[in-house]
């Protein structure tokens, strides 16, 4: 009591209640910055996967197994312990608390997106003064988005995407971008008759899925290779089975010149293949207003893509590429909750 008095009589009570606020209107966006980037280093130590399903574990041997340093470990996980994400016993032993529990479940590939663009935040001073250029000087940790793509795809647009595709009673498909390929597995998954063939630009996303796909039930029902989307006609002319090409998130990429490239890539399609199908899932940019209204996480989404010049449109946007190319949209489901539309095109 005593301490607070002569803050008081140093300062005034106005203007000392009127500091402590503001200083706790600030703590929570801090905290927020501080929570994220400790939760990095463990989910991308093993630490966090480590104490989950209950287990409790000391500084010391939660070090020992990931080959970390102890005092270091020990300081990050005290952080956490106190804002409550884990949780230390008497006996120094840490395990996740309710909070820390829910964080490693569907939030996690959050994180791991959050986790992708931290370059991009961290060289957001340069950027703004010039200095620096994203795809120059900047870019993103490709290996932390595909994870976090992955991880947040099984949660919901994978699941819509194999039901737009099963509801159009296609066998065999060609997914334009495949990454680690997790669409084709819960396409696998969500019906036993259809066929995948996978094709990614990247070659490290191919080795990776080349790797997943060795040791998946689903290596005699799906392929994958490095390939190049654009030169479609190679890939059809040796694949004359496919009925439909997929292509999730996959076209926002490539529109920082305007939707030239994609509607001609579409066009060509539609005109030399009219037989095969496409289905097609992609980011909606939601309008501004809404996201001011319910700031839900696609301020942060639309922020990321933006800074890295991948351009969004909005679903009548979308509409207007596809039917300039030639589609017809046989069946559509657009959910602004998510941000995302699907398209079938024929």
């Amino acid at each position: 009591m005593g301490q607070i008095v002569e803050l008081i009589r140093l300062f005034g009570l106005t203007r000392l209640v009127r500091m402590k606020r503001r200083h706790d209107r600030a703590l929570p966006i801090v905290r927020g910055y501080c929570t994220t980037v400790s939760l990095w280093a463990l989910f991308n130590t093993g630490v966090m996967d480590a104490l989950a399903g209950g287990a409790a574990a000391s500084a010391a041997d939660l070090a020992r197994t990931a080959g970390l340093d102890a005092r270091i470990l020990g300081y990050v996980l005290d952080y956490l312990d106190g804002v409550r994400v884990l949780k230390c016993d008497a006996a120094g032993r840490y395990s996740l608390t309710g909070l820390g529990e829910v964080l490693v479940r569907e939030p996690r590939g959050v994180f791991d997106l959050a986790c992708g663009y931290e370059p991009v935040l961290n060289e957001l001073t340069g950027l703004l003064k010039g200095e620096k250029r994203f795809g120059r000087d900047v870019t993103r940790r490709t290996a932390a988005v595909g994870r976090g793509e992955a991880e947040l795809g099984r949660q919901l647009p994978f699941v819509v995407l194999a039901d737009e595709v099963k509801r159009g009673g296609f066998r065999t498909v060609l997914d334009l971008r495949c990454g680690h390929l997790e669409f084709l597995f819960t396409l696998c998954r969500v019906d036993p008759d259809v066929r995948g063939f996978g094709i990614d630009a990247s070659p490290e996303a191919v080795e990776h899925a080349r790797e997943r796909l060795a040791a998946s039930p689903f290596r005699d029902r799906v392929t994958v290779e490095h390939a190049d989307f654009f030169d479609i006609d190679g890939l059809l002319e040796h694949r004359p089975d496919v009925d439909v090409m997929t292509a999730y998130d996959t076209f926002h990429e490539h529109l920082l010149e305007g939707t030239g490239k994609v509607e001609t890539f579409l066009a060509h399609c539609h005109g030399k293949h009219p037989g095969v199908a496409m289905v097609v899932a992609e980011f909606c940019r939601q309008p501004h207003d809404r996201l001011r209204r319910r700031p839900t996480a696609f301020a942060e989404h639309h922020l990321w893509h933006n800074l890295t010049d991948q351009v969004l449109l909005s679903a009548d946007e979308w509409r207007t590429v596809f039917q300039r190319a030639g589609y017809r949209i046989e069946h559509e489901r657009v959910f602004d909750i998510v941000g995302h539309g699907y398209f079938t095109l024929r």
